[in-house]
């Protein structure tokens, strides 16, 4: 809309006020015709429940900074949902590796178009959060290295689907198996004995604590 507007020549009827703006309005004969003609493009692409608002406007300015405001206030409730789904993100039993990440970055792109700041290695720790047991073992090992991405922990944890799909078939025969991961261990993050940092409800609790302070800001979205 922003486009098309300016391509028309019509953005100063919307434009944020600047005295220069105050000026040039207040001596331009067709400021009053920009205007209805920028409402009359703006009541077209708009969805049809907004263009009874759109009528009511008393000008294209008036309009458009409404929208925006209600635009801005929608938006951050999107991105306290999607802020939600990233701390509990968890991979889904029939879900592989590949299509587990693929969903992150899925809402990890979400989450930037919403206007988070968020970054690739804080969605892997995540991803490393949310895996089962039989990944605990090599989850520990890349929670203590530093920038993390996609491109390092995913040939990591590939070799480990292939192990955990390899055994599989075995415990269904009644072999015994090693159990990836089962070995009680003591948390790096609470220093807690019987689960990992991966599973600490502590930290995941600190997460989604910083999760709502970080979008208790809202963010700068062009509309």
């Amino acid at each position: 809309m922003v486009f098309l507007l300016k391509a028309k020549k019509l953005w100063s009827a919307v434009a944020p006020d600047t005295a220069d703006d105050r000026e040039t309005r207040s001596s331009s004969k067709d400021a009053s015709d920009k205007s209805e003609e920028a409402l009359g493009h703006i009541g077209l692409h708009v969805e049809k429940h907004l263009r009874r608002q759109v009528e009511e406007a008393g000008s294209a300015r008036e309009i458009w900074q409404k929208f925006e405001q209600d635009f801005q206030a929608l938006n951050t409730s999107r991105l306290l949902v999607l802020r939600q789904q990233l701390t509990n993100l968890q991979k889904l039993p029939a879900e592989s590796i590949a299509e587990y990440v693929s969903r992150s970055k899925d809402l990890m792109a979400n989450l930037k178009a919403a206007g988070s700041s968020v970054t690739e290695s804080e969605v892997v720790l995540s991803v490393l959060a949310g895996l089962p047991n039989p990944y605990a073992m090599v989850v520990e090992i890349l929670q203590m290295q530093d920038d993390l991405s996609f491109g390092k922990v995913m040939p990591k944890l590939l070799q480990v689907e292939q192990r955990v799909l390899s055994v599989q078939p075995a415990q269904k025969a009644g072999v015994p198996v090693h159990a990836y991961g089962a070995n009680i261990r003591r948390c790096f993050y609470c220093n807690q004995p019987g689960h990992i940092k991966a599973q600490c409800n502590k930290r995941k609790a600190d997460l989604q604590k910083q999760g709502r302070q970080a979008s208790s800001i809202r963010p700068a979205v062009a509309f």
